[in-house]
């Protein structure tokens, strides 16, 4: 909940959506350590760039989707009115220089130079041109590629500051196709502010198309692949059991279609990011297994459950957000606010 007293330092962390963090922090450093990089350093620079880079792109999206957050997150826009819009705006300059700044700190410890300074210069223009400049996320088919970079980019940026990127895993790639085959979902609360720019949502479409064969190809494409890459011998046959994220996925996308008055609607969104991060734990430890990516990625669920709970606009993990889950009727205002937004 928050209100005209929200303290400051909280509202820049929500209208940031700083749990967010996590999800550019697992991939990073996961990295790191399989390269032989991992350890307190490392962490703490990945930590730090992910949570900075983090603030970074989301307060740039608050700026881009002011209108459209008007209407769909009217919670989460009186974050941002309580930071000030030309505020925020300093803010997010501040943060993208602090990224740079951290990004040449990386670069300076760097064994891989000239590969990084390349793969810096990607992350940059991505972190930029999803919300702004040609705005990736309002591409229909762009979108859904896109929503893959959150692992994607962390990943090859951990990997390739010390070891070729030429020797990443196959594997990995299942990882970026899971979340852009789920991550569409997100637009389910925001359909009424997109229409005000001309956003149609492609897998919105596919999920209320009567020919769901397009949809269920979506979700199965991740899990083609690496059943594809087990059997040509290219993966190790434990990350079979990343297929378990299959009938998950079926059964999420069912729940979407039965989502029909706003709070469900929320809750369905809110319950996506679970399903997005948790399996990321699995799936690298099964790929990289090590009792310190173990405890390290504790420590990350642990701030993840923390941040969901009271660092989020969105009041996740609670017994509102369990209340709508389940259809048992809709919380009422003071408890759940309404809009969608990331």
């Amino acid at each position: 909940m928050t209100s005209g007293r929200e303290p400051l330092a909280l509202a820049l962390l929500r209208c940031g959506s700083v749990r967010f963090s996590a999800f550019y922090f697992t991939p990073g450093y996961a990295a790191l350590h399989a390269t032989g990089h991992g350890g307190p350093t490392w962490l703490v620079a990945a930590a730090l760039i992910a949570t900075v880079g983090c603030l970074a792109i989301e307060w740039l999206n608050r700026l881009t989707d002011e209108a459209e957050d008007r209407v769909n997150n009217p919670v989460r826009t009186r974050s941002c009115l309580r930071v000030g819009y030309e505020a925020l705006r300093r803010w997010t300059a501040a943060a993208f220089a602090a990224f740079g700044a951290l990004a040449l700190a990386i670069f300076s410890a760097s064994e891989q130079k000239v590969q990084l300074a390349v793969l810096l210069g990607l992350a940059f223009l991505v972190a930029y041109h999803y919300s702004a400049g040609i705005r990736l996320k309002r591409h229909r088919a762009l979108a859904l590629v896109a929503l893959g970079f959150p692992f994607l980019l962390p990943f090859v940026l951990g990997w390739g500051a010390n070891r070729p990127i030429s020797e990443i895993p196959i594997a990995v790639l299942f990882f970026p196709l899971y979340l852009s085959s789920m991550s569409g979902a997100k637009d389910l609360t925001d359909e009424t502010g997109d229409r005000l720019v001309g956003y149609r949502s492609a897998f919105l479409a596919l999920l209320r198309s009567p020919r769901r064969a397009a949809l269920v190809c979506l979700l199965l494409l991740p899990h083609a692949l690496l059943v594809t890459l087990v059997v040509a011998g290219s993966v190790e046959p434990r990350l079979l059991a990343l297929l378990v994220l299959a009938p998950l996925s079926v059964l999420y996308v069912r729940a979407c279609r039965r989502a029909k008055d706003v709070a469900a609607k929320r809750a369905v969104r809110e319950l996506l990011y679970h399903l997005l991060l948790l399996p990321q734990f699995a799936g690298l430890l099964l790929l990289f297994p090590s009792a310190h990516l173990a405890w390290v990625f504790g420590g990350v669920l642990a701030y993840w459950l923390f941040a969901s709970r009271f660092l989020h606009w969105y009041p996740g993990l609670s017994r509102p957000w369990l209340h709508a889950l389940r259809g048992a009727g809709e919380p009422v205002a003071h408890e759940l606010p309404s809009g969608g937004g990331r």
